[in-house]
């Protein structure tokens, strides 16, 4: 649960400060762009941890069961 907050953090956290301190609108769209790569790929690490993790409780249920 740390490690999905921590990676949600880092990868959202840059484009929500650019967003909020950037109120003119004269930041490059580049860097907007490159930030929402960032926070995708930190969206996909968060999917592939939790596919990972049910499937060591599938393993789990399986055990008990």
């Amino acid at each position: 649960m740390i490690y999905m907050f921590a990676i949600f953090i880092v990868g959202f956290g840059p484009e929500f400060l650019l967003i909020a301190i950037n109120t003119q609108g004269n930041a490059n769209p580049i860097i907007y762009l490159i930030l929402a790569f960032i926070a995708e790929g930190s969206l996909l690490s968060i999917i592939i941890n939790l596919f990972k993790y049910n499937q060591k409780l599938r393993q789990y249920q399986l055990i008990l069961n």
